[in-house]
């Protein structure tokens, strides 16, 4: 266990171990909970509203689909010009 300090002004440091290990950077948001009298941080990747369509059941269900075509060699290309991707994409 590592500890640190809080500061005068509520803030505590991160140790820089701790700070490396998961992968932390400045900027990010850390939840912060308590749970059974402990005090429980969670770092947190905030998702910009314009991308969360991607982060959607429906849209990481595609993506697998996608990755487990690519790894059985289910794809098509490259092309060198539209005609052929054209002819490739009506067959």
């Amino acid at each position: 266990m590592q500890l640190a300090r809080i500061s005068s002004q509520k803030q505590i440091t991160i140790p820089s171990k701790l700070f490396r290990k998961l992968k932390l950077d400045i900027g990010d948001h850390i939840g912060i909970s308590e749970e059974n009298g402990t005090l429980v941080l969670r770092p947190y990747k905030l998702i910009p509203k314009d991308q969360l369509w991607y982060w959607t059941e429906e849209w990481q269900k595609m993506e697998r689909e996608a990755d487990e075509d690519i790894a059985a060699g289910r794809v098509s290309g490259p092309f060198t010009t539209v005609e052929e991707f054209m002819k490739d994409l009506k067959a």
